[in-house]
């Protein structure tokens, strides 16, 4: 190989590392925003399909939903009117079949749909006692248990 030769090939050399070196510190100087402000937010799969969306309802409550493979709803988080947090479990028809949230006095809530949607068992907490209450498949009430403390617990 000729001088020029070598000088030609020294030269790409260095081009080809100072380009490196520029893309190394400008990655290295790119930091993540401390706050992202959005009206809403998208998650999608690699098909291109919704998986999660962050948005406000139509009265400006916060809500989270999150979509199966085919971009059904199969869970939402979410404050209620009256109710405030709300978790919601979906089955794959986009019924509700199981909640967690809070009762209007700050009390939770566990209730249980059969796959048409009605409850089927609600668990709660009455002034800080637990109810349990059961249903059969008409929505009539078959039991309810209210535990009241005893003197010896």
């Amino acid at each position: 190989m000729s001088r020029a030769e070598w000088a030609v090939v020294l030269a790409v050399v260095v081009v080809v590392a100072a380009v490196v070196a520029a893309y190394v510190v400008a990655r290295a100087k790119m930091a993540a925003p401390e706050v992202v402000r959005a009206h809403r937010f998208e998650l999608l799969d690699a098909a291109g399909w919704v998986r999660a969306e962050l948005d406000l309802d139509a009265n400006g409550r916060p809500f989270l939903s999150l979509a199966d493979e085919k971009g059904r709803p199969r869970a939402t988080l979410g404050m209620e009117d009256l109710l405030g947090p709300q978790l919601t479990l979906l089955d794959e028809k986009g019924k509700s079949r199981a909640e967690l949230g809070m009762l209007p006095d700050g009390s939770p809530f566990l209730r249980l749909a059969d796959e048409r949607g009605g409850a089927r068992a609600v668990l709660s907490v009455i002034l800080d006692d637990p109810d349990l209450s059961l249903y059969d498949a008409t929505g009539k009430k078959r039991t309810r248990w209210r535990f009241f403390p005893t003197p010896w617990t």
